[in-house]
């Protein structure tokens, strides 16, 4: 739903190279283009090679800690090609499909605004077709509460008149 959703997903990817020991990821709020795996502030969904192909998902906080925010299960054989599909929401969730069966949906705990990459520990191989990548952007005005109580027998003006128009000011005394 594009007004629920801050980031869209989807791709086929199919890996060529994904030993036991190493990891594949896409991360989700990193600083910038040069951001790296395990960066503060942000969260990644993980591949790694546990037998077959396993996928969870990892938030690490301001201070760099990790935590598990959807455990690691088995969603398919390593060299396997499959739709990945992901969308990250407003309201701080990640939801996965692959295939067209969701096979994560979690809580994020901090929003993850910033940049989305590809990220890997090393030593992987991964084929990404047909990415389709979609960013929402939502404007949320600045509003402020103005009183005005006329007690000196005039008003502000200032509260009566916006910036975006010239508009004609009444005289103040």
């Amino acid at each position: 739903d594009a007004y629920s959703s801050m980031a869209e997903i989807s791709c086929n990817v199919q890996f060529t190279s994904l030993p036991a020991d190493e990891y594949f990821s896409i991360g989700f709020g990193l600083d910038s283009i040069e951001s790296y795996s395990e960066e503060p502030g942000s969260a990644e969904l993980v591949f790694k090679n546990s037998g077959g192909l396993a996928m969870g998902a990892i938030y690490y906080d301001a201070d760099g800690n990790k935590s598990e925010i959807a455990s690691f299960k088995r969603v398919g054989g390593v060299t396997s090609s499959f739709l990945l599909s992901t969308i990250l929401t407003c309201d701080g969730h990640i939801k996965v499909n692959i295939n067209g069966k969701e096979v994560l949906s979690a809580a994020i705990p901090e929003s993850c605004e910033g940049r989305i990459g590809f990220l890997q520990s090393g030593n992987c191989g991964a084929e990404i077709k047909n990415l389709q990548a979609v960013f929402h952007k939502y404007e949320r005005p600045q509003n402020s509460d103005y009183v005005e109580t006329f007690e000196e027998g005039v008003y502000n003006d200032e509260l009566f008149t916006t910036a975006y128009y010239g508009s004609a000011r009444s005289p103040a005394g």
